[in-house]
Formats: structure tokens, C-alpha cells, sequence
């Protein structure tokens, strides 16, 4: 395996003494799996107490651990279990780490043709992967001239994907879903990633669209979660300067701006009842 920054003292120093204990139990008793590395990006599967394994993925830069996330729901503090033994396996048998080759190197190698009927397979049974090809579309599109083209502003497909993202924690404890608020804020920043393509492409009106469909799914549902941390309200701080810009660069006609103009009052005013 390539060099990755690992050894029992990096990890300690990540991890409680429970999540350090409980992670060594489980590299010991054989529930790692797949563990590979590409690049600098360490991959890893572990079973935990839930009959599907999580997923463990550790990135690293100039010789540093700079990033580490698993999909289980810890949130204590520190390195959770699952990344404490998927890092003890990789440090004490590193042989048993498979290293990938750089996927940025292989996909050199095919043709225009081959790269988007790879595309197309991966979206055609997963609607996530499907959105996500949507919202990334503008921002790799480089000079291409008509970045409108690439964007499909569909109102109704956006506001029922940042509705669905608030309403994924109704069936959870309210302590488990006050942990997952910052990840459907950034579900809903995701979406506004669009908007930022459309105005530097001098497509203001588009970018309008898509900020409006955001803004008004999020205005009507954002109160349902938890906001101690500021990371449901945030949502509104990063439309802001979009926002802003597209209105002054749109050329909007007086109804249109008056249309505007409501609404950000009706939005401020909710905003205001809940201190934001």
C-alpha cells in the first residue's frame, strides 16, 4: 500500500478512550472489509450493530489525515469507532489494504462517447446520482457557451427534493435528527450551487428560478427542525448574495420586482419571529 499517515498514536489522539476501545475490539474481531486506497482517499466498510455496514472513508493531504467521515450517526466528539478500527487495520496490516488506481487516470482513457453512456448507466436507476449530475453540470461545464442549456430549472423537482431532505428526519428521535440538520442544510446548498454557474454565465433570470424554488420550499419547512446551531437558518444566509446579485442583474420589469420585493418581506418577517 502507498504511504498513508497512519499509526496507533495519530488515531488515539482522534478518538476518546471508548471509541479508541470499542474501535480496536472491532478491527480484532475481523468486521473490517474493503478496505482500499486510491489517491489519497482511504475507503472502508465495517459492521457495525445494523444489519447493512457502515461506510468509512479517510482523506489525506502532504502527509496529514485531513479529513475523516463515516455514515454511522456518532456525533460525540472525535473519531467514531467504525473509523478507529477501518485505521487500525490499515496501520497494523497494511497488507490487507488494496490499492486502487487513480480513477482520474482511467477515465482519461475513454472517449466522449464511453464517458456519457457511463454517465447515463449510473443515473438511470438512481435518482440521487441523477440530481447530483443536475447541480454539477454548470460548474464543469468550463466556457462552454450556452450554461443555460445545461440546467434544468424544474421548480417542482427542486422544491419536492429539499422538502423531502427536511422531511427524512420525521422518523427519527429528536436527538438523532437535531445531528443530521447541518447535512440537510447542505442538501439544500446544494441545490443553490446552480444559481452561482447561471450568473457567472450571465443567466440571472435562470439563477432567479432556481433560488426562488429553494427559498420558497425551505421558508415553508425550515422551522420543522432544530436551529440551537444555527445550521437550519443558515440556508438563507447562503442565498443571500446570490440572491442579491441576480436581482440587480436580471433587468426585472416593476411587477416583477415588486414580486420580489414581497416576497423577501414575507420571508424576513418569518425569519424575524424566530430571531434570525
Amino acid at each position: 500500500m502507498t504511504a498513508f499517515p497512519i499509526s496507533d498514536t495519530l488515531i488515539s489522539q482522534h478518538a476518546t478512550d471508548e471509541s479508541y476501545a470499542r474501535g480496536d475490539d472491532y478491527a480484532r474481531s475481523g468486521r473490517v472489509s474493503a478496505l482500499s486506497v486510491r489517491d489519497n482517499v482511504l475507503s472502508a466498510s465495517v459492521q457495525g450493530s445494523e444489519f447493512a455496514p457502515y461506510s468509512v472513508r479517510v482523506t489525506a493531504h502532504e502527509g496529514a489525515v485531513t479529513d475523516a467521515a463515516c455514515t454511522c450517526l456518532y456525533s460525540y466528539g472525535g473519531w467514531c469507532k467504525h473509523i478507529v478500527a477501518a485505521l487500525i487495520v490499515a496501520a497494523r496490516q497494511p497488507g490487507e489494504v488494496a490499492e486502487r488506481p487513480s480513477l482520474a487516470g482511467r477515465l482519461e482513457l475513454l472517449e466522449r462517447d464511453a464517458l456519457q453512456a457511463l454517465v447515463l448507466r449510473l443515473v438511470e436507476h438512481d435518482s440521487e446520482i441523477e440530481a447530483a449530475v443536475e447541480r454539477l453540470l454548470p460548474a464543469v461545464a468550463g466556457d462552454t457557451a450556452d450554461v443555460a442549456a445545461l440546467v434544468s430549472v424544474d421548480a417542482a423537482a427542486i422544491k419536492g427534493r429539499v422538502s423531502a431532505s427536511i422531511h427524512s428526519l420525521g422518523g427519527m428521535r429528536s436527538y438523532e435528527a437535531y445531528r443530521h440538520v447541518s447535512d440537510v442544510a447542505s442538501q439544500a446548498e446544494q441545490e443553490l450551487e446552480p444559481a452561482r454557474a447561471l450568473l457567472d454565465a450571465g443567466q440571472a433570470r435562470a439563477a432567479l428560478d432556481i433560488l426562488r424554488a429553494v427559498l420558497d420550499a425551505w421558508s415553508e419547512e425550515w422551522t420543522w427542525l432544530d436551529d440551537s446551531d444555527g445550521d437550519a437558518s443558515r440556508v438563507f444566509y447562503t442565498a443571500e448574495p446570490l440572491l442579491v446579485e441576480a436581482l440587480l442583474a436580471a433587468g426585472l420589469s416593476r411587477d416583477d420586482l415588486d414580486w420580489w420585493a414581497d416576497s423577501i418581506d414575507a420571508w424576513m418577517a418569518e425569519l424575524g419571529d424566530y430571531g434570525v
